[in-house]
């Protein structure tokens, strides 16, 4: 676990060399003083951003060369790969297009996962690959797609990002269920949101549909605790008259003290 973290670190700053070619490459995100000081020059990017990431992000510019842009640094920062021992999560990309189109026409996606389009095509995952690096820059919503042996397998986020806190949110392609790889890929996601060294939030929540026993079992299995039941919490999809059916819920969270006191499970 550790491992994996100081590797990941260490690649803050070649990530944002690999990077900086394609994404404006001409906005400096500091200048250098007459007495040869680094002194940082945040642009509108930074406007917005949650106050403890802003900070995390300063530190990663600050090891930055002066000619990154600060949203090259601060996607590296924010949406860095996290590296496990047979998947990588990492950013989406337009080349998952077809992929992440095919997953989302899946009949338990579309019931389990309502913030995700009917007749899902592949202009609906280029929107959002799209939406999902806005999203990181601002530090808002973090979305990683679980990278297994070239194929993408699901997707990973965390959403509704504070200062403090964060909702997580996950799903599986079919061909992908049944082997521990979510579980596997969220812990690695909790650990990384709620480590001092990653994001350094104090809880993190999860809620689903009542009746998703799959997300419960992952959601368990990597430490969320103190389980709820919420009735008629959620609106489900609009039907024919445009109306829609308030849905039960389950919920649970799980704090920075929990997690250490369960062994940092991952």
């Amino acid at each position: 676990y550790q491992l994996s973290y100081n590797r990941m670190f260490s690649r803050f700053t070649e990530e944002a060399s690999q990077r900086v070619n394609t994404l404006h490459p001409h906005s400096p995100i500091c200048q250098i003083d007459d007495q040869g000081r680094k002194i940082l020059d945040f642009p509108p990017v930074f406007r917005g951003l949650n106050p403890k990431l802003e900070g995390r992000a300063e530190k990663i510019i600050l090891c930055s060369n002066p000619q990154f842009s600060a949203e090259v640094c601060l996607w590296s920062a924010m949406l860095p790969d996290l590296i496990a021992e047979s998947f990588t999560l990492r950013p989406l990309r337009p080349a998952d297009a077809s992929a992440l189109a095919r997953a989302c026409q899946d009949p338990l996606i579309t019931r389990y996962c309502l913030s995700v389009p009917l007749n899902y095509s592949e202009q609906t995952a280029l929107d959002f690959i799209a939406y999902t690096r806005q999203a990181a820059s601002s530090g808002h919503e973090l979305v990683w797609g679980i990278d297994a042996s070239g194929t993408l397998a699901g997707v990973v986020s965390l959403f509704n990002v504070t200062a403090s806190t964060a909702e997580v949110g996950y799903w599986l392609a079919p061909a992908s269920r049944g082997r521990g790889l979510m579980a596997q890929a969220l812990g690695l996601v909790v650990g990384f949101a709620l480590d001092p060294q990653g994001l350094g939030l104090d809880k993190l929540t999860w809620k689903a549909l009542a009746d998703n026993e799959a997300s419960a079992r992952v959601a368990a299995q990597v430490g969320f605790r103190d389980f709820s039941f919420l009735p008629q919490s959620q609106p489900g999809r609009p039907g024919p008259d445009g109306g829609s059916e308030l849905l039960d819920m389950r919920a649970a969270k799980l704090t920075r003290a929990q997690w250490a006191e369960q062994g940092f499970p991952a």
